[in-house]
């Protein structure tokens, strides 16, 4: 089982490489802020390879970048080996120690693909454990985002120079990890998020997402900031890049949404149209770093300090799982979306490992045919010659329609990119959902069809994706609301007249309702 973790790290660190350099050549798409909402935001989305107990054990003890240095001179012994444990694999010294030589010298040329080729080629990341950093906000009265999962980040404020800059000085200040050290490097930007509220209707922020990558195998100890990070978690791609990462559902009251300050209005809507269900994906709540309070006197309680500590692991505790839903999923599957265009003479499944060749621009970068799947209905021959195949794929195309699939798509090695979008707890809504979604549709199909190819960078997929599905969101809530308060209205007369003919029948000492009069 050990060798089939490698193995699979192994393909997801090449599709990951691929994606670092796919992401630092192709320009993100830039949403300039309107003038009535100027407000911007950003995150860093920190990645890093985990070295294996072994490497890291020999790295810690020869963690000298002078004798590292040295072990690449001449003078040096480049022979030399290192049995790791007892686990038998060998590693020479001088291995190790090169590849973090020759990478210092790429950061200080500030060569990003050269760096990030040194990087991805040292014997110690190929065995690692690709890994992306997230964080578990603080729980607090009034905040939209309380004990969300996310990345570490915040608003844009006055002094700032950048966006690049919002996110490292946010990190710093949230997790206390300095982004402007030399083994962190910027790699580049997603594309801008618009954050909305409203069903989509009202622009609240836009949000620029930074990727950096950690090229030293030590990570620090986030320093959380306990009155905005309760938690910081380095969890391995490997759940969130396989073909069925582990999914759960996040509900979500619209109420709050398009009523917040009205009680009456709100149970009124939350009677009406329910709940919206998010898709998530459960991810292990084993944290690095927690904030805590910690006595500052054994014999003093009153006095209290925040700090951040190594999580332990407590016997007999069981921590819910993390819901990875809504924004940070949306930019999690931007980041997704670069490696599943990886494209190699062996499959991902099969562990078949080819280069990143650099190239001279993001357009001649390797990409793969567009993604496609057979969605058609089966002919009247099909449906005879295999029925059961044929059945199977006129549901499949049912649920497509109605967004019941769950994803990702037998195809894909990453989750869909419409995971984001909800789904409503009564079904009339979906159905209606379905019915003003044509365009929604449309514009997924065109997203499906442009991943690897020049389309994809065209057009804003997500953003239209976004804005055609909480179209559709806001005319079905509008039909069913409509036809809810006309059901009850005449639900409401039908009673009234029923009563209102009992007590005329009763007043001429007539019996029942005399339903049986109606009927003749």
């Amino acid at each position: 089982m050990a060798s089939a973790g490698v193995h699979s790290n192994s393909a997801i660190l090449t599709h990951l490489s691929h994606a670092l350099l796919r992401i630092s050549r192709i320009p993100p798409r830039v949403i300039a802020s309107p003038p009535t909402q100027p407000r911007r935001a950003s995150v860093a989305i920190l990645l890093r390879v985990r070295p294996t107990a072994e490497d890291e054990a020999w790295l810690a003890q020869n963690h000298d970048p002078e004798a590292q240095h040295a072990a690449t001179t001449p003078s040096g012994d480049p022979s030399a080996s290192h049995e790791l444990g007892n686990s038998g694999v060998h590693v020479s010294q001088a291995s190790l120690g090169a590849g973090t030589a020759s990478l210092a010298s790429s950061v200080a040329s500030g060569d990003l693909s050269s760096t990030l080729s040194t990087f991805f080629d040292q014997p110690w990341v190929q065995r690692g454990t690709p890994e992306i950093l997230y964080i578990k906000r603080a729980a607090r009265i009034g905040d939209n985002w309380s004990a969300h999962v996310a990345f570490p980040g915040g608003r844009k404020e006055e002094g700032d120079e950048n966006g690049l800059y919002t996110a490292m000085r946010e990190t710093w200040e949230e997790v206390g990890i300095d982004l402007a050290e030399k083994e962190f490097s910027c790699v580049g930007q997603l594309d801008d998020r618009e954050i909305t509220t409203s069903l989509g209707k009202r622009l609240l922020m836009v949000l620029s997402p930074y990727v950096f990558v950690q090229t030293s195998p030590f990570s620090p100890l986030p320093d959380l900031q306990p009155s905005e990070v309760a938690s910081a978690h380095w969890v391995p791609l490997g759940l969130l890049y396989t073909p069925k990462p582990k999914w759960g559902t996040t509900s979500v009251d619209i109420s709050s949404r398009l009523a917040p300050k009205s009680p009456l209005v709100r149970w009124v809507l939350r009677a009406l149209v329910g709940k919206m269900d998010f898709k998530c994906i459960l991810l292990p709540n084993d944290p690095v770093a927690v904030a805590e309070y910690e006595e500052e006197d054994e014999g003093d309680t009153s006095q209290e300090k925040p700090g951040s500590h190594i999580a332990r692991t407590e016997e007999g505790v069981v921590r819910p799982d993390l819901r990875l839903w809504g924004l940070t999923l949306g930019m999690t599957l931007d980041l997704l979306s670069h490696m599943t265009t990886y494209e190699s003479n062996s499959s991902f499944r099969s562990g078949g490992i080819s280069p990143t060749t650099p190239t001279s621009s993001w357009s001649n970068l390797p990409s793969p045919p567009p993604l496609r799947v057979d969605s058609s209905l089966p002919s009247a021959s099909e449906l005879v010659s295999a029925p059961l195949v044929s059945a199977n794929r006129v549901i499949s195309r049912v649920r497509d329609e109605f967004h019941l699939n769950p994803p990702p798509a037998s195809h894909a090695l990453a989750p869909s990119l419409t995971s984001v979008f909800p789904r409503f707890s009564y079904p009339d809504v979906n159905f209606w959902i379905w019915f003003f979604g044509w365009r929604y549709r449309t514009v997924v199909r065109g997203w499906e069809g442009s991943v690897g190819t020049r389309m994809e960078r065209k057009f804003n997929w997500s953003g239209m994706a976004l804005g055609a599905f909480y179209s559709a969101v806001r005319r079905a809530l509008v039909v069913a609301v409509v036809l809810r308060a006309l059901g009850m209205v005449s639900a409401g007369g039908v009673v009234g007249w029923l009563l209102a003919r009992k007590a005329g029948r009763m007043r001429r000492g007539q019996q029942g309702w005399g339903l049986d009069e109606l009927l003749r």
